[in-house]
C-alpha cells in the first residue's frame, strides 16, 4: 500500500515538473511590456497598457485576464476580439493581458463556425420562451427578418456561453493554483524526506 501511495505521489510530481516546463514556454511565447513598447498598441493606448495588472502573473490577474479573454472569445466578434478585449482589462476589467489575448484565440477561423452554430441554437432555443407578439409581428413584416432572427439568436446564446465560460474559467485558474500549491509543498516535502543525511563525523 505504501509502495502505491509512493507511485501515485511520483507521478504526481513528474507531472508537476513537466507542467512547469510547460508554463515556463508558454509564458516565454507570450507578448512582454518591450514587445509592447515597439508596437502599435503602445501608439493607441499610451502609457496606459504598460499598467502593472496588465503584465502581472498574480494569481488573480491571470484568472481575470483568462476570464475576461474567454468570455470575449465566445462573442460573434471575431476579427476584433483582441483589440475588445485590451479595452476591456485596460479600462474596466483590469487583469494578466498576454493571457486575456492567448484566451481570444479559443475561437479562430477553424473553431468558430461549430462554435457559433451552437450558440446560435442555444440563443435560438432561450429566446423561444420569451418570445412577444409584437416583436413576432415586427419581425414578419420587416425585410430585416432572417437577420434579426440569426443575430439576436446568436448574441444572446454567445452572451450565455461566455458568462459560463468566463465563470469556469475564473475558478478554474483559482482551482488549479490551490493545487498546484499543494503538489508543490509535497514535492519539497518528499525531496526533504528523501534527502540523503550527512554522516556523522
Amino acid at each position: 500500500m505504501e509502495n502505491d501511495k509512493k507511485g501515485v505521489g511520483h507521478l504526481w510530481y513528474d507531472l508537476h515538473t513537466k507542467y512547469e516546463r510547460l508554463k515556463r514556454r508558454v509564458r516565454r511565447k507570450l507578448p512582454n511590456k518591450e514587445h509592447v513598447e515597439k508596437s502599435s498598441a503602445h501608439r493607441l493606448f499610451g502609457a496606459t497598457i504598460l499598467k502593472h495588472e496588465l503584465w502581472s502573473f498574480s494569481e488573480e490577474d491571470v484568472a481575470r485576464g483568462l476570464a475576461l479573454g474567454l468570455f470575449v472569445a465566445f462573442t460573434p466578434t471575431i476579427g476584433f476580439q483582441m483589440l475588445l478585449a485590451s479595452v476591456l482589462l485596460i479600462f474596466f476589467y483590469p487583469g494578466n493581458l498576454p493571457v486575456a489575448l492567448a484566451s481570444c484565440w479559443v475561437t479562430n477561423p477553424v473553431t468558430a463556425p461549430p462554435i457559433y452554430y451552437m450558440e446560435y441554437k442555444i440563443g435560438q432555443w432561450l429566446m423561444s420562451f420569451w418570445e412577444h407578439p409584437a416583436s413576432i409581428a415586427m419581425r414578419e413584416t420587416s425585410s430585416l427578418a432572417g437577420v434579426y432572427d440569426v443575430a439576436g439568436a446568436m448574441w444572446v446564446g454567445s452572451l450565455v456561453v461566455g458568462f459560463i465560460a468566463a465563470f469556469t474559467g475564473f475558478w478554474l485558474t483559482h482551482g488549479l493554483v490551490a493545487l498546484e500549491r499543494k503538489v508543490k509543498l509535497g514535492k519539497l516535502k518528499h525531496i526533504r524526506k528523501n534527502r540523503p543525511k550527512d554522516p556523522p563525523e
